[in-house]
C-alpha cells in the first residue's frame, strides 16, 4: 500500500513537471513578452506543494485511523516541526471532558497552564486524554443485586469484613489478609486451584459499603475496581446487596470477560439467597 501511494505521488509530480516543460515551450505573446519559461518553475512548485500536501494529508489520516484503533503513531513533519497527529484527537477528547461555557474554557486553560508550555504541555495532554479515551472506549461494567429477608446490619456483619469472602462465596476456599484497613490486601485461594490478590480501597461501615481492586488474578481483566454495598429495605427487616464493578477486558473479548465476572457475582449472590432468601 505504501509503495502504491508513493508511486502515485511520484507520477503526479512528474505530470506537473511535464506540464511545466510543455508550457515553457509556448511562443512569445503580448502578455508574456519574454516567453513562458517561468511556467516551468511554477509547475514544479505546484507539483512539490501537491506532493507534500498529499503526503501530510495521508499521514494524518493514517494517524487518525491508528488512534481510533488504539495503536501507536509516529510524528509528522509539518513546516519543519514534528507534530504527533494523536494530539489533535486527544485535544478533542480532553475538551469533551471539560464543562461548557466560560467555566469550561477556564478549566481547559488551567489544565494547559498547569501542564506547562511547549512539548511538556503536549506530553501532559497526551497522558490525560489517553486515560479519557481508554476509559471511554474500553471500560466494561457489571452490576448485579438481590433482595434478602435479613436485616442489613446482620448481613453486613457477615459480608462486610474484607476477610469474610470464604464465609459466603462458594468459589472461595480461603482468604489471607495482609495489613489492616484501607490499603490492606487479601489473597483468595479458589476452589479447584488458583489465587486472586485484591486490595481494599475504601470502607464505610456506617454506609455498609466497601470498594476493592484486583492486583493479580487469572481473570481476563485489568484495572478492575468493584464495590459491595448493602442497602436497607422496607421496615429494616430486609435489605438489598449490590455488587458492581468496572474493568478493562484483557486477553479476551469483552463479552467473555463480562460473562466471567457475572458468573462470580451470581454464584455469591445465589448462595446468599439460599442463606437469607425471601
Amino acid at each position: 500500500m505504501n509503495e502504491a501511494i508513493r508511486s502515485l505521488m511520484d507520477t503526479l509530480n512528474h505530470c506537473c513537471h511535464l506540464l511545466g516543460l510543455r508550457e515553457a515551450e509556448r511562443p512569445v505573446d503580448e502578455r508574456y513578452a519574454f516567453g513562458h519559461v517561468q511556467k516551468k518553475y511554477s509547475w514544479n512548485s505546484r507539483g512539490a506543494l501537491g506532493v507534500f500536501s498529499l503526503g501530510a494529508g495521508l499521514g494524518l489520516a493514517h494517524a487518525w485511523h491508528k488512534v481510533s484503533n488504539r495503536a501507536e503513531t509516529l510524528p509528522v513533519a509539518i513546516g519543519g516541526v514534528a507534530v504527533d497527529p494523536v494530539w489533535f484527537v486527544r485535544v478533542r477528547a480532553l475538551r469533551a471532558t471539560c464543562p461548557s461555557g466560560v467555566e469550561g474554557r477556564h478549566a481547559r486553560w488551567l489544565q494547559g497552564a498547569r501542564a506547562g508550555a511547549g512539548f511538556t504541555f503536549f506530553r501532559r495532554l497526551d497522558t490525560l486524554a489517553a486515560q479519557r479515551i481508554r476509559r471511554g472506549r474500553t471500560m466494561a461494567k457489571v452490576s448485579m443485586s438481590t433482595q434478602l429477608a435479613v436485616a442489613p446490619e446482620t448481613l453486613w456483619s457477615l459480608i462486610g469484613g474484607f476477610n469474610a469472602l470464604p464465609e459466603w462465596h462458594p468459589a472461595v476456599e480461603k482468604s489471607e489478609v495482609d495489613g489492616e484497613g484501607v490499603g490492606s490486601t487479601r489473597t483468595l485461594s479458589l476452589v479447584g486451584g488458583g489465587t486472586v490478590v485484591e486490595r481494599l480501597d475504601r470502607v464505610d461501615d456506617d454506609e455498609r459499603v466497601y470498594t476493592y481492586s484486583i492486583t493479580n488474578s487469572p481473570l481476563p481483566i485489568s484495572n478492575y475496581t468493584a464495590t459491595i454495598r448493602v442497602r436497607e429495605q422496607a421496615d429494616g427487616s430486609q435489605c438489598v446487596v449490590e455488587w458492581s464493578s468496572e474493568f478493562e477486558p484483557s486477553g479476551a473479548p469483552e463479552g467473555d470477560a463480562v460473562s466471567a465476572i457475572q458468573g462470580i457475582y451470581q454464584a455469591g449472590l445465589e448462595n446468599l439467597k439460599k442463606m437469607y432468601g425471601l
